[in-house]
């Protein structure tokens, strides 16, 4: 068990009215799973924040990146923090017809049950990762069996994520960043008509009508001042 024989230092930050860190990303990792784990729909006394929107802020801060893999327990820790998003999926799995959705009941009120954690966390894991080709090669942490794909389908998270958006608090929601490639993940493509196979293309030439309706000259103009049957005249 990673934490048995751990534990983290915070400090009381009274002036900002937060607690901070003193030093790892995985003490910043912790926070954030204490802030989530212990969120209620009313703001916390101290913070003036539910413990869900404390949390975000510390995900995107600068304390919870990194260039360089994170070790176990950190990773350990964020895939605690991916598991309070509900895990989804569709039934039947080979349709999209009906979504199934299983709500934790770890004690955190089900509106705290953040659909974004999960994406936020597989994106810190994701992004320690791109640049290993320029350290020395240490040894690889497996990646939590969350992030797997088999307890969680992605898509389905981004799409109910992006069905819910206007419900979170704008702390407690994904960066812009974010709902951009969700909002281009799970908009449908749009319809564009192929005629290239068909047949029964025509060309058209758009008509004009000096040159179309006049040029055989068979159109006889009259003055219609000259004309008896007209109303006074």
């Amino acid at each position: 068990m990673y934490c048995s024989h751990q534990y983290f230092v915070f400090i009381l930050n009274d002036r900002l009215k937060i607690l901070q860190s003193t030093d790892s990303h995985t003490e910043w990792h912790y926070l954030a799973l204490l802030h989530a784990m212990m969120s209620h729909p009313l703001p916390d006394h101290y913070t003036g924040m539910t413990g869900m929107e404390r949390a975000f802020r510390l995900l995107y801060s600068a304390g919870c990146w990194s260039d360089q893999s994170f070790g176990g327990l950190s990773l350990h820790i964020l895939a605690q923090i991916a598991s309070i998003s509900h895990k989804t999926n569709y039934y039947p799995e080979h349709l999209t017809c009906m979504k199934k959705i299983n709500w934790n009941s770890n004690g955190i009120p089900y509106s705290m049950q953040h659909f974004g954690y999960y994406l936020i966390a597989k994106k810190l894991i994701g992004s320690s990762q791109l640049f290993n080709f320029t350290y020395p090669p240490l040894k690889t942490n497996k990646i939590p069996e969350v992030f797997q794909g088999k307890m969680h389908n992605e898509m389905l998270l981004k799409k109910l994520y992006w069905d819910y958006r206007d419900s979170y608090n704008p702390t407690a929601r994904l960066s812009a960043a974010m709902e951009t490639d969700i909002l281009q993940a799970t908009s449908p493509t749009p319809y564009h008509q192929t005629l290239k196979n068909c047949l029964n293309i025509t060309n058209y030439s758009p008509a004009q009508l000096v040159n179309d309706l006049y040029s055989d000259e068979h159109v006889n103009l009259t003055d219609c001042s000259k004309e008896n049957w007209l109303p006074l005249s």
